[in-house]
């Protein structure tokens, strides 16, 4: 049997086109909208994924690194009271009380060791201290990660004075040179952090050595780490001679970004919480 096939010679006029309906205006915001949501969530996530295997979590368990770190830490105590932040006039002290939970800094750390050859004055670390090892440099069951700023480099010659200014003396120099410690100046500082007050880092600076003139020479694999919060009592650090200096090899990571908050509860695993999560375009590197 035969077909035949029939063909148009020209198209059929406008009005025996099959006309298009038209789309109402809000299902191509709603379309806009879900294409936006489903970006933004495919972003956080695979920028989650590359943090995980990038680097390396930890948490800020502790007021050492105050206001940097744990800014806007939280405290609820087993009785339901809720204490919120340090500039509030209260110490948080290291985060230990079992029957509290703490909302915390959930921050991302550089292990490689590239990195921890290159660090530059004013990072911050993670490390342990010697009182961490035994008498064979093994850890001791009861170890614990400190996070600290970078002051002094290998071989430098680091000072403060009574008011807790810093000066640097580089190996093989013969003359100190004033170097600024904008973390710690309310300028700096105040628009990020507005609850923390001038009062606050005049006492911190202060407090720094509390009115006297230390000087600490370093070995050529020895970092002098400080926290930024050095009022009394608040971080024990390279200024106590129970810890002095940091070797290289005591250095865990760089610490890179705050991504998130987690509820901590002392001796359990912390909690994410990742409504706190920040978007990659507002990572801010520490």
């Amino acid at each position: 049997m035969d077909y035949e096939v029939k063909t148009l010679k020209s198209l059929p006029k406008l009005n025996e086109q099959k006309k298009t309906a038209k789309r109402p205006i809000g299902e191509y915001i709603l379309r806009s909208l879900l294409v936006l949501v489903f970006t933004v969530v495919l972003s956080a996530s695979g920028q989650v994924i590359y943090d995980e295997i990038r680097y390396s979590p930890f948490i800020v368990d502790g007021e050492s690194m105050y206001p940097i770190l744990n800014y806007d830490t939280k405290v609820v105590t087993k009785d339901g009271e809720v204490y919120q932040d340090p500039a509030n006039g209260w110490t948080l002290s290291d985060f230990s009380d079992p029957n509290k939970v703490y909302t915390v800094d959930y921050c991302y750390m550089d292990t490689h060791e590239k990195t921890l050859k290159n660090l530059h004055r004013f990072d911050i670390v993670v490390t342990y201290y010697r009182t961490d090892y035994n008498v064979d440099w093994k850890l001791l069951p009861n170890a614990s990660l400190k996070v600290k700023r970078v002051i002094g480099l290998p071989g430098e010659t680091v000072k403060f004075d009574e008011t807790g200014h810093l000066y640097i003396k580089g190996k093989g120099e013969n003359e100190f040179t004033y170097v600024d410690q904008p973390f710690l100046s309310y300028e700096n500082n105040k628009e990020k952090r507005p609850l923390v007050t001038e009062e606050w880092y005049n006492s911190a600076m202060k407090q720094t050595t509390n009115g006297f003139e230390t000087i600490t020479t370093l070995g050529d694999d020895e970092y002098y780490v400080v926290g930024d919060n050095r009022r009394t009592g608040c971080s024990l650090d390279s200024r106590h001679y129970v810890v002095g200096a940091v070797k290289q090899s005591f250095l865990v990571g760089k610490a890179v970004t705050i991504a998130m908050k987690a509820d901590y509860i002392p001796g359990n695993e912390p909690r994410r919480l990742y409504n706190t999560y920040k978007m990659p375009w507002s990572l801010e590197i520490l």
